[in-house]
């Protein structure tokens, strides 16, 4: 039952038919075809039948042509049994071609169909010619360099890698952020904890800031420097002198309060402290104090430095300064990086150095590995292999009912035919005779 349910199904042959027969946009000629092979396949058999059947009987002297009406008897029923035969051998025929699937070694005159039982010579076969002739591997791994090239040279290449990579970025900005910022923050730590230490403190020290104020050049620039600006700060600086000196006078107890300004009138006149200060800055020996003093503040700072106490503050100074260094480029990490990289990837200059460096680098080193490996990549394609491969594990079942399916016109066709000419071939012995 389930047999026959599966056989008289959309994919079974007269189920195709009849679909051909029913669809209204197959032509004439495709579902007339249909129609006479489902009116004459049950025909033939009956008439084969009967010619079986007449066979058997008359060996016992039974004649059932005497059954059938006159005008079926005689050259019609000759002509009809010779198109019968015609058909069914084509049916046969094509039914021979795929059945037995598997091999019935009880059916010693036909065991297997003709394509399951050369299935594995035919792969070969046909592999073979797909892949050494029809596509040969050298011709379509050229066929893919030439594309390459050419897909790499299209204005529109570039302008779709900018609007795929501006939608990536769009759609996974936040997830790029999250994965950048730790790595920059881990970086930027790691050589915050390289670069700022005591011991590199103390070699920059020694090796760069002590040789400067041991140089006499060096020390009279920053000896005129702290000159400068002693001199741009000499008003606010007076101003400071006077009141220091006003509050302490007010401290003293016994200089009464009436006297304070006088004295600060007398000997702290704001014009005459100016004019001192101006003049002791002015004076060579100032500068040449100035520079002196740089070179003790040297070599004082280089013997505090190298104390246990100077060791300590060092550390204390890196420790806060390594960790105010993380603070501020977390926060600046934080803030910046996805405006960095939207502004990366709306950049004018990286797309112009994409269009006219990576990708005419990109496709040089790709045609070149092309090149270079040309016959691995042969190797690698297996196209004979492949398609050997795919037929063997082809379902014969499955490859007869894409072929019905696909050619169910032409089978049509083949068996009318037959039909056709087997009536010829029986009319034209009818005039023989």
């Amino acid at each position: 039952m389930g047999t026959t349910v599966k056989d008289a199904g959309p994919n079974s042959g007269f189920g195709l038919r009849w679909a051909i027969i029913r669809n209204p946009e197959k032509g004439l000629a495709a579902r007339g075809f249909a129609l006479a092979e489902l009116v004459l396949l049950p025909f033939s058999f009956v008439t084969c039948g009967y010619v079986v059947v007449n066979g058997v009987l008359g060996r016992f002297g039974v004649d059932v042509s005497g059954c059938l009406p006159t005008w079926l008897s005689g050259r019609v029923l000759t002509v009809l049994i010779a198109a019968a035969i015609g058909y069914v051998t084509n049916w046969l025929a094509i039914l021979m071609l795929f059945r037995p699937y598997e091999e019935k070694k009880w059916l010693f005159v036909w065991p297997q169909g003709l394509l399951p039982r050369n299935k594995a010579n035919m792969a070969r076969q046909i592999g073979h010619q797909v892949g050494n002739e029809l596509l040969p591997a050298e011709a379509l791994i050229a066929e893919f360099e030439q594309e390459a090239r050419s897909f790499l040279s299209r204005p529109e290449t570039m302008e779709k890698g900018r609007k795929m990579a501006q939608e990536m970025l769009q759609r996974h900005e936040e997830d790029i952020v999250r994965l950048l910022v730790p790595e920059i923050e881990n970086a930027v730590g790691g050589i915050l904890e390289r670069f700022i230490t005591p011991d590199q403190l103390q070699t920059f020290w020694d090796e760069t800031l002590a040789p400067r104020l041991k140089d006499p050049e060096t020390r009279d620039f920053l000896a005129k420097k702290i000159i400068e600006v002693i001199q741009t700060n000499a008003p606010e600086l007076v101003r400071t002198i006077r009141t220091r000196l006003r509050a302490h006078l007010s401290a003293l107890p016994l200089l009464p309060d009436f006297l304070v300004d006088p004295i600060m009138d007398f000997f702290a006149d704001e014009a005459v402290i100016r004019s001192l200060l101006a003049e002791w800055l002015s004076a060579q020996s100032t500068q040449d104090m100035f520079r002196d003093k740089l070179l003790l503040v040297g070599e004082k700072a280089g013997e505090w430095l190298k104390s246990e106490q100077g060791r300590v503050k060092l550390e204390g100074f890196t420790g806060e300064l390594k960790r105010k260094g993380r603070a501020f480029i977390t926060q600046y990490v934080r803030e910046e990086i996805p405006k960095l990289v939207s502004r990366a990837f709306s950049s004018e200059k990286l797309w112009n150095w994409v269009e006219n460096t990576a990708l005419p680098n990109a496709k040089d080193r790709l045609l070149a590995y092309l090149a270079e490996n040309k016959d691995a990549l042969v190797e690698k394609l297996r196209l004979a292999e492949r398609v050997e491969d795919a037929i063997n594990a082809q379902d014969i079942a499955h490859f007869h009912r894409i072929l019905n399916e696909l050619a169910a016109q032409h089978l049509s066709a083949i068996q009318v035919l037959g039909y056709v000419l087997g009536a010829l071939v029986g009319g034209i012995q009818l005039l023989a005779r």
